[in-house]
């Protein structure tokens, strides 16, 4: 078996010019570089990879590689069956091991997700926080792995507000306003004009109603839920700038429009 510690510089793999392929499994390079592979397992513990590519069988050690993403495993499939077929605790101790064993092959922060609206579902809520607590990194890792790390963050949002912990789920919202995801972010910006509304505070929750209205483009999910709630607040302060926004309201999304009528 070769030894990929000096993979980059000492077998000719260099991959300038490569994006992240459509087909798993793939390995992103810590060059920046994308490396397709037939064949991904995990070595050890620490990270350290094996993989198999049309030049044979690698070692690939923790340091040199960002992420590295899997076919969706077989294992995880049968974890999902437990949920559908009501067999909740197996399924959560299932994707308990399942995000352990995935860690380091792009599927740990769906597997924690599940885990986390498991226990939710079982009023766990405080173990399904404890789970969301070991959420690392939200930006190093696979765009998959991102997306369910910001949604583990959403069911934290919704345990403290259960709580009546607003002050801890808006702490978590200004993080998501911050991140790369729009539909996510500008989720971020709803929720918190929602609490700021029920609080009473409504010149502050315009305000996060405006922002995806301004920010992002019409196809970011919660745009028109932002524009919405702008029209409305104008016009219950009899504020013409609410005809204003209505009419950029009808002209955007139309079949909301037709669907009123």
């Amino acid at each position: 078996m070769k030894i990929a510690a000096g993979l980059i510089l000492g077998l000719g793999l260099i991959l300038s010019g490569w994006t992240a392929p459509a087909k798993m499994p793939y390995i992103q390079l810590k060059s920046g570089e994308v490396l397709e592979v037939n064949v991904l397992r995990l070595l050890d513990a620490e990270g350290d990879l094996e993989f198999e590519d049309k030049d044979g069988k690698f070692i690939l050690s923790r340091r040199f590689y960002d992420y590295a993403v899997t076919a969706f495993p077989d294992d995880v499939v049968a974890a999902d069956k437990l949920f559908e077929s009501k067999q909740t605790v197996k399924a959560i101790d299932s994707f308990t091991e399942l995000a352990k064993k995935y860690r380091y092959l792009g599927w740990e922060y769906y597997c924690l997700y599940k885990r986390m609206q498991g226990l939710i579902e079982l009023n766990r809520d405080r173990e399904a926080l404890d789970a969301g607590e070991t959420l690392r990194d939200g930006e190093n890792v696979a765009s998959q792995e991102q997306h369910y790390f910001w949604l583990c963050r959403n069911l934290m949002i919704d345990i403290y507000l259960k709580q009546g912990k607003s002050d801890k789920a808006l702490m978590l919202l200004r993080e998501q306003q911050q991140c790369q995801d729009w539909d996510i972010a500008a989720g971020a910006y709803n929720r918190q004009g929602d609490i700021l509304l029920e609080q009473q505070h409504v010149d502050e929750a315009l305000l996060q109603y405006m922002r995806p209205v301004v920010m992002f483009d019409r196809e970011v999910a919660g745009r028109e839920y932002s524009l919405r709630q702008v029209v409305k607040l104008f016009k219950e302060r009899k504020d013409k700038r609410g005809e204003l926004f209505a009419t950029m309201l009808d002209k955007e999304y139309p079949e909301s429009k037709s669907q009123k009528k």
